[in-house]
């Protein structure tokens, strides 16, 4: 992605600067029918395994090109949660926005048309929580299950809102190669490299990967290899937990290995 959607998760300055919220947005939000859940722990549950029947279907939206499609979504089927730059695509309100920690105050929401944000004060301890589900001690959860806002954010869903299905739009990681390597050579620029600055048309003879325009491609710091490892350890992980992770993009030639299924 860009310098306007890094993927990086430090915390900032304004990680603790939350917008205003009104009474009804605390903690909980109004649900639909398809929101319902309902919980219970077995008897021989050591580990603390929720047991859940639920019918909640979440849709994931990022910022790659197929994140357009979401703006025909009907939102009442879902619960939308957007990430980074993915509140722009849409002209109705939706569930929650997510944000990294370094994401640039210029380009936050100029109107709330969501109904709760999730910060890295929110979901920072979401990777811990997985971990412990399944029964998995590491010293680093968050490294261990992905340290970039697509991973982050999807265990923050899989883990708070426990949903069915996630359907994902925009996470299809299908980033040029010509652009990577010529990123990589410039040394990886992003908000942190604040030293590396880029010209606007550094990337104007490669193709454009990003609803928006142009973008730095900051997952691919982990590299080919481990980011498809990330996302193999996320398929596998969710299924333990009963949560079903589909890319409703058509989109074949990225890394995002899950099924294809199209939004119903």
């Amino acid at each position: 992605r860009s310098p306007h959607d890094n993927h990086h998760l430090h915390r900032s300055p304004h990680d603790n600067h939350h917008l205003h919220r009104s009474s009804h947005d605390n903690h909980h939000l109004h649900r639909s029918s398809h929101d319902n859940h309902h919980f219970h722990r077995s008897p021989n549950d050591n580990n603390h395994h929720l047991y859940r029947s639920t019918t909640m279907n979440v849709l994931y939206v990022g910022s790659g090109r197929s994140a357009l499609l979401a703006a025909k979504a009907d939102p009442h089927k879902y619960t939308i949660c957007a990430v980074n730059n993915a509140w722009r695509i849409f002209p109705f309100p939706f569930d929650y926005w997510i944000y990294s920690g370094d994401f640039p105050q210029d380009n936050f929401p100029l109107t709330r048309n969501f109904k709760k944000e999730v910060s890295h004060f929110d979901y920072e301890t979401s990777s811990a929580a997985v971990c412990k589900k399944i029964a998995r001690e590491e010293r680093f959860p968050q490294h261990h299950l992905g340290y970039t806002i697509f991973f982050q954010g999807l265990y923050w869903i899989i883990h708070h809102l426990q949903p069915r299905k996630i359907y994902m739009l925009g996470f299809d990681h299908d980033y040029d190669p010509a652009k990577v390597k010529k990123w990589k050579i410039a040394g990886e620029p992003s908000p942190q490299n604040h030293h590396l600055k880029l010209p606007q048309s550094f990337f104007e003879t490669n193709l454009s990967d990003s609803f928006y325009g142009y973008g730095t491609p900051d997952p691919m710091r982990l590299g080919d290899d481990h980011m498809r490892e990330l996302f193999q350890r996320a398929g596998d992980y969710s299924t333990r937990l009963g949560v079903l992770l589909l890319n409703a993009s058509g989109v074949t030639n990225g890394l995002n290995p899950f099924p294809q299924e199209m939004l119903p």
